[in-house]
């Protein structure tokens, strides 16, 4: 079977690291609006805004969280780090 094409995903905290190694789609909303993430994407940095969430598409299942206040997404050479105060799990 082919390799499903897909970037690695950490969301990092001050107490505490999160890491997918496959994403295949990952939607932020960064203060200028929704934002879409996939394999191949231009490199991007941008703030997020505050209270939203974040979904990872995994090739197991969709994950949301969310991150709390002051938070950025930087997107380069096949890698999103989401940097923010806090995150949590939503059901």
């Amino acid at each position: 079977m082919p390799e499903q094409p897909g970037f690695s995903c950490s969301l990092v905290s001050p107490l505490t690291h999160l890491r997918f190694d496959s994403v295949t789609a990952l939607v932020v909303h960064a203060t200028t609006g929704e934002l879409g993430i996939l394999a191949g994407h231009t490199p991007t940095v941008a703030s997020l805004s505050s209270e939203s969430t974040v979904r990872a598409t995994t090739p197991d299942a969709v994950r949301s969280f969310r991150i709390g206040a002051s938070s950025f997404l930087k997107f380069d050479n096949g890698e999103a780090v989401i940097l923010t105060s806090e995150f949590t799990e939503e059901a």
